[in-house]
């Protein structure tokens, strides 16, 4: 991964631009989602790809929608059972 210049300076509205390179090298196109995290001891903060996961186990395989949440097919079938 090409880290010319990795200082980046914040605007006045708070955004932080991610050089195109980054962008390219993780293949993220205009409109991918992406999850921000912070660590304010570490004074971090960390940009990943946001994945859909059952909120139950956290599986990303065959989920379904209920009130905006997601499950896996696996956790609906346990459910089920109660």
């Amino acid at each position: 991964m090409g880290r010319n210049n990795p200082i980046r300076i914040v605007d006045e509205t708070g955004r932080i631009v991610l050089p195109a390179d980054v962008s390219k090298e993780m293949r993220w196109e205009q409109e991918t989602p992406v999850e921000i995290w912070y660590n304010i001891v570490e004074d971090e903060i960390i940009v990943k790809r946001h994945r859909d996961t059952c909120i139950h186990c956290g599986g990303e395989k065959n989920l379904k929608e209920f009130r905006k949440k997601n499950i896996c097919s696996s956790c609906c079938n346990k459910i089920s059972k109660i």
